[in-house]
């Protein structure tokens, strides 16, 4: 899961590539949803993705 949360994180390869690709605004979006959905899965199962 950590894999997945650096993925979306600001300024990570997946913003760039949304950027410089056109759909930077449709990224956001995905990525509001993602963080609110690991939001979820770490409050539902305890989990601790600290870095």
């Amino acid at each position: 899961m950590n894999d997945l949360i650096l993925l979306f994180a600001p300024t990570a390869s997946l913003q760039e590539i949304s950027i410089s690709s056109g759909w930077a605004s449709q990224f956001l979006v995905i990525s509001e949803k993602f963080d609110y959905a690991i939001e979820e899965l770490k409050e539902e199962f305890h989990l601790d993705t600290n870095f």
